[in-house]
């Protein structure tokens, strides 16, 4: 796989994309890097077949947590930001809740 890092225009990703024919290339889409941030589309009809969107899941964590601070903050309460907030049965199945209380059940100690 051939990993470019920091093009700074779309004539560079299109070069890069036809660079060494055969070999998967990354395209790795930043927010703030030097790279511009293009569709995917596009990115595949250069000959892009892998892309990483490397820390976007971090920053929408970052900026979702911020939101529901500063409502915390600003109201003293979760009601303004509850649309920020995934269910609490979402959070539990990501958790995986119900695993845990499976192991903690069958290992537990305190029971004849």
């Amino acid at each position: 796989m051939l990993f470019i890092e920091g093009l700074h225009s779309r004539d560079e990703l299109c070069a890069a994309g036809k660079a060494v024919p055969g070999v998967p290339k990354l395209a790795n889409m930043v927010e703030g890097g030097k790279t511009p941030l293009l569709p995917r589309e596009e990115l595949l009809a250069m000959g892009f077949s892998v892309l990483l969107y490397a820390n976007a899941a971090m920053q929408g964590a970052i900026r979702g947590t911020q939101t529901v601070l500063a409502g915390l903050r600003d109201a003293g309460a979760l009601d303004p930001v509850l649309d920020q907030l995934a269910p609490w049965d979402e959070r539990q199945r990501l958790v995986r809740r119900a695993d845990y209380d499976h192991l903690e059940n069958r290992y537990r100690t305190d029971q004849p």
